[in-house]
């Protein structure tokens, strides 16, 4: 059966970029993880919701430092942060071939709009920091891209351009993107280290990720969405 993949969405932590959490490397940047390990816990036990989640874990930056957090403090801890090499070259490839690439993730916005720049990709979903006019952080954000929530940002964008779930590709790395997997006709799991997350395909370089979705479109690979 022939078939087109028209989106093609991309976690950032662990598949763009090698880090696994974007928000760990602010907490220590800021001597605050074990506090926010703290919060993540309350999170998990359904003691916070993701915005108290999302409002005290900037708390805990912004009170770490005297005269508040700035854009460029966040800028300056991901500086040594590069994005994967080979992905620079597959979105070229994915956005020759005519397919739409996004990226929806969880982790921290001030990063993905970097990466996002540099990939050449406009469409992009995480929770927003926001800055007030002196560009220092603001507790809490935009919670655009809530835990556990990336199947209906991507079910969203999908009814926007009118595209089928058997059109559509999703790549991630942990169990965070379970949800993503489920609604996607093609998930591909990259990495391969997650054992417990269950998908149609496991990709270990971009190369793979390409071929993974052009075996799909040629009927290779079959793959059953859950409910």
């Amino acid at each position: 059966m022939k078939r087109a993949v028209k989106i093609v969405a991309f976690d950032m932590d662990g598949v763009l970029v090698p880090i696994k959490n974007s928000w760990d490397i602010v907490h220590e940047r800021f001597g605050v993880l074990r506090e926010a390990k703290a919060l993540a816990e309350n999170f998990f036990q359904g003691k916070l919701s993701y915005y108290e989640w999302l409002y005290l874990s900037t708390l805990l930056w912004i009170k770490s430092r005297r005269g508040g957090v700035s854009r460029r403090e966040l800028e300056e801890a991901f500086e040594s942060i590069k994005v994967s090499p080979g992905f620079k070259n597959l979105v070229e490839r994915l956005k020759r071939e005519g397919r739409r690439v996004i990226i929806i993730s969880g982790g921290v916005s001030v990063l993905l709009e970097r990466v996002a720049s540099e990939l050449g990709i406009s469409e992009w979903y995480s929770s927003i920091l926001v800055f007030d006019g002196n560009g220092k952080l603001v507790p809490g954000g935009i919670p655009v891209v809530e835990a556990g929530g990336k199947d209906r940002v991507l079910l969203s964008v999908m009814s926007r351009y009118s595209v089928k779930h058997e059109e559509c590709a999703y790549v991630g790395d942990s169990l965070w993107d379970k949800e993503a997997f489920a609604v996607v006709g093609l998930s591909i799991l990259y990495g391969g280290e997650e054992e417990e997350l269950v998908a149609c395909v496991r990709a270990r370089t971009p190369e793979e990720i390409h071929r993974a979705i052009l075996d799909y479109e040629k009927g290779l690979i079959e793959c059953r969405v859950e409910d």
